[in-house]
């Protein structure tokens, strides 16, 4: 048995015989979403690694992350909201299964970073 999900097949013998692919129009951009998720994850994957790094965690934390970040993306949890956002809330979901204590405060100049090594009063 053969199966075919989401596939048109048109009962129009002209674009069977001419044995070219139905076209959508002008503007019209097939495979798109699929290259702007592989861009959002390769975003996510890159700052994933950036603050995971001045967090000093381990690969296995930073993969777990990416894991959670894909997870989001996959359910449109990230959509209207911001990337650092996102990768810090995974950031912290790692750190909270892991145990790995680490503290996020919100720095000056809207980076997200590690409290680790400040005193209290320093920004």
């Amino acid at each position: 048995m053969i199966a075919l999900l989401g596939c048109h097949v048109s009962h129009s013998p002209v674009s069977i015989a001419s044995g070219r692919n139905p076209t959508f129009g002008e503007g019209f951009y097939t495979g798109v979403g699929r290259e702007s998720r592989a861009q959002t994850l390769q975003n996510g994957r890159r700052q994933i690694n950036t603050l995971g790094h001045q967090l000093q965690l381990n690969q296995h934390c930073l993969d777990t992350a990416f894991n959670f970040y894909k997870m989001a993306v996959c359910k449109h949890l990230t959509r209207g909201r911001r990337v650092a956002h996102v990768v810090a809330a995974c950031l912290y979901l790692v750190c909270r299964t892991e145990g790995t204590p680490r503290i996020l405060s919100h720095r000056r100049g809207g980076r997200w970073g590690s409290n680790r090594g400040r005193k209290e009063g320093d920004e």
